[in-house]
């Protein structure tokens, strides 16, 4: 059965979505509260086991950079709203773009950028979904 790692450093969200998976009898998940100093630390998941990520959160430059030898070959990862702080140039999302696409490059892939609305806001939010191959 696949699993999922879910990483949370906000305590509140993380009690609601504990709820919501015990609610729903999901077992699957292996749904982790981490502190800031640990929150993007995958030192303890397999080089190459990784389908697909998603990030979005804390520190999403440190995540890319930790999640990108974690993917399998042929994986995908998605950047949630990719487009937060467009102008600021040494901001986290715009570090966490430049180490995807880094990666992308290092690595071969495509990038393919969403803008859409997003399904719980109304407005509109951009996202990057990088395909490895």
């Amino acid at each position: 059965m696949a699993e999922v790692l879910s990483i949370e450093d906000d305590p509140t969200w993380f009690e609601h979505v504990r709820r919501q998976l015990a609610e729903k009898g999901i077992q699957n998940v292996r749904h982790e509260l981490r502190t800031e100093a640990t929150y993007a630390d995958l030192s303890g998941v397999e080089d190459g086991s990784i389908d697909f990520a998603l990030v979005d959160g804390t520190d999403r430059a440190a995540c890319i950079k930790s999640v990108l030898p974690k993917l399998k070959k042929v994986s995908a990862l998605y950047l949630d709203n990719s487009d937060k702080d467009m102008t600021k140039p040494d901001g986290d999302l715009r570090q966490a773009e430049k180490a995807l696409l880094e990666g992308t490059r290092n690595r071969g892939g495509s990038v393919r950028y969403f803008s859409d609305f997003s399904p719980t806001n109304f407005f509109v939010e951009q996202g990057m979904l990088v395909k490895f191959s």
